[in-house]
């Protein structure tokens, strides 16, 4: 990677953004108050000519990082870091067809999968509810950035995504070739947990438009391919992605001389975190995997994991018990890490071939988390990235109680829609309608936190006629509250917390 100092004397302007980003994108922007700044602003091409005169061959740039990929002979590594544009070169990779890597392995183990078990992921995160609401993913865009999607243009489950023509653009940066419908499976399961859909398996987001973006180069691993991240990042910008999915990781390399340290796990030192925390500055979502690490020495989250603003996900049972392989914070600065929690164990995905199996590991949850997100943004579109990626935490069922084996616990749709519906309000409790004429009522608490609330309701001479404890969580925000056996006059509701109390007059027509 060749880095260059400024773009100075660029063709292009922050005032007409129009000019190299879609529509959509721009419109992503404005949504969200988000400025066009000079990070923004293609690279200068007069200093990519000048390293190709160098000796070097351009591959990709990258507007964010303001720098170029070239193909070069070690042996003019100092000729291009002493032009006078350039600010650094890395060497990201040693050339092609070198021989050694591994493949790494995505899956911790595959299995036959039944329509129960989709039924289970979608129900643990109100996938389930968010469907029935209207909310399969219409006018959301989602990139998904893995290894390879094969067969998901010849399969019987991916079959309406094609012939809808939802597949809005497709590019393999490890290949340079314009089809991703090629090399590991690893990213068509990944894609099947959202958009698939048969009789016996309902993706999280069957109504998504989709980028599929082949990053991660199997048989090795050097640091190219966060840099290839980079590059399909900013291409999901440029086509106006609302969300990035990603169940890849990066901490230790084929060149030792690559490896992260745990040290450096703070949110800003890889170059794949930093993209991802670029993409969240722009208005995208980031949902990624948190890593199969926990049961290896390294334990912990891998990169872009450890970002602040990304959304890491975590892998548990059907029980919502831990898995023991996903990974664990916290990152080197202590913020609590993972992020969230969706089932990880025998996930129900389909394969290459069309088959609906089961595949385990944090590369599966990752996406039911995303198929979350899309939904919440399809049901709340002028929310901003960043205030969405916080209320999916404050959605957690760990919310008040957060670890680093299980983050803020396992979010759900209901949650995140109620404390979009009914903001915090400032006193303990509010009830509406008020008065009432129905059987039943609402009660919105004030930010719940997971402790137990006891309602009293009194007559107006002081008779206490209803007593209850319960627990007060987003996902029960605000409480349904029975008053059918209420005869009509005035009542007194007392609300009591574990941090305050207050009483609230309620009138039964």
């Amino acid at each position: 990677m060749v880095f260059f100092r400024d773009k100075s004397g660029t063709a292009f302007s922050v005032d007409r953004p129009a000019d190299w980003l879609s529509s959509r994108s721009v419109g992503r922007r404005m949504r969200q108050q988000i400025a066009v700044t000079a990070d923004d602003l293609p690279v200068n091409p007069v200093y990519v000519a000048a390293v190709k005169d160098a000796g070097a061959t351009p591959i990709y740039v990258s507007r964010w990082l303001n720098g170029v990929l070239v193909v070069a002979d070690a042996a003019i590594q100092s000729t291009l870091a002493a032009l006078p544009m350039v600010r650094d070169v890395e060497l990201v990779a040693p050339g092609k067809g070198l021989a050694g890597g591994r493949l790494k392995q995505f899956r911790m183990r595959s299995t036959a999968a039944t329509a129960e078990q989709t039924q289970i992921q979608r129900k643990m995160l109100g996938l389930d509810t968010m469907h029935a609401l209207g909310y399969r993913g219409e006018g959301v865009m989602v990139a998904v950035i893995d290894s390879g999607f094969p067969g998901v243009d010849q399969s019987v489950p991916f079959q309406r995504l094609l012939s809808d023509g939802r597949v809005r653009d497709q590019y393999d940066f490890v290949h340079h070739t314009t089809t991703a419908f090629a090399q590991d499976s690893h990213g068509t399961e990944v894609l099947s947990v959202l958009a698939a859909e048969t009789a016996s398996f309902k993706g999280g987001l069957p109504m998504s438009d989709y980028l599929l973006y082949v990053t991660e180069d199997v048989p090795t691993e050097y640091r190219v391919e966060e840099y290839n991240w980079l590059f399909a990042a900013e291409r999901a910008d440029s086509a106006g992605a609302d969300v990035i999915t990603s169940s890849l990781g990066y901490n230790l390399f084929d060149d030792g001389a690559m490896d992260y340290l745990p040290s450096q796990l703070d949110g800003h030192t890889a170059a794949i975190t930093r993209a991802a925390e670029m993409a969240i500055d722009r208005g995208i979502v980031v949902v990624v995997s948190a890593g199969n690490e926990g049961n290896n020495n390294w334990r912990l989250v891998t990169p872009p994991a450890d970002g602040a603003r990304v959304l890491a996900v975590g892998a548990v049972n059907q029980a919502g018990g831990k898995a023991g392989f996903s990974s664990v914070g916290p990152t080197a600065d202590n913020r609590i890490k993972p992020d969230v929690m969706a089932l990880g164990i025998n996930t129900a995905v389909v394969s290459s071939s069309g088959a609906v199996t089961a595949s385990s590991g944090t590369s599966f949850a990752c996406p039911s988390i995303a198929a979350l997100v899309g939904g919440s943004i399809q049901a709340f579109p002028d929310v901003p990235a960043e205030q969405l990626i916080q209320v999916i935490r404050k959605s957690g069922n760990l919310y008040f109680s957060p670890s680093n084996e299980k983050g803020y616990g396992i979010p759900h749709f209901l949650a995140v829609r109620n404390q979009l519906l009914h903001p915090e309000v400032s006193d303990v409790v509010r009830v509406f309608p008020n008065p009432g004429t129905g059987a039943k009522v609402q009660l919105l608490l004030t930010e719940p936190d997971g402790q137990t609330v006891q309602i009293q309701v009194y007559t107006a001479t002081g008779v206490l006629c209803a007593d209850a404890n319960l627990e007060s969580l987003w996902i029960n925000n605000p409480v349904e509250w029975d008053v059918s056996d209420l005869a009509a006059g005035l009542y007194f509701i007392r609300v009591t917390t574990a941090k305050a109390s207050q009483t609230v007059k309620f009138v039964k027509w």
